[in-house]
């Protein structure tokens, strides 16, 4: 992953932030959501890694949401 993805989730997931936790299904889709953003034209695209219908599915589909909303705020102003 790239740095300023590496970056983006290290101040969306800041441990000192009043945000609620997330489970590592979510963590997974922001990250593969903001590597997905920052990829190179070559570069494979990360796909769901959980079986359809399951909770951790539904969880990194939530979290890519988020990731893809993470990537444009951060591309479009720069911060989150």
């Amino acid at each position: 992953m790239s740095s300023t993805a590496d970056a983006i989730f290290e101040m969306a997931f800041d441990p000192r932030s009043m945000r609620n936790p997330r489970s590592l299904a979510y963590k997974r889709g922001v990250k593969d959501a903001l590597y997905n953003a920052e990829r190179a034209d070559n570069d494979p695209l990360i796909t769901l890694p959980y079986v359809e219908g399951t909770a951790e599915a539904d969880a990194w589909y939530s979290g890519n949401n988020e990731g893809r909303q993470l990537a444009r705020k951060w591309s479009l102003y720069g911060h989150l």
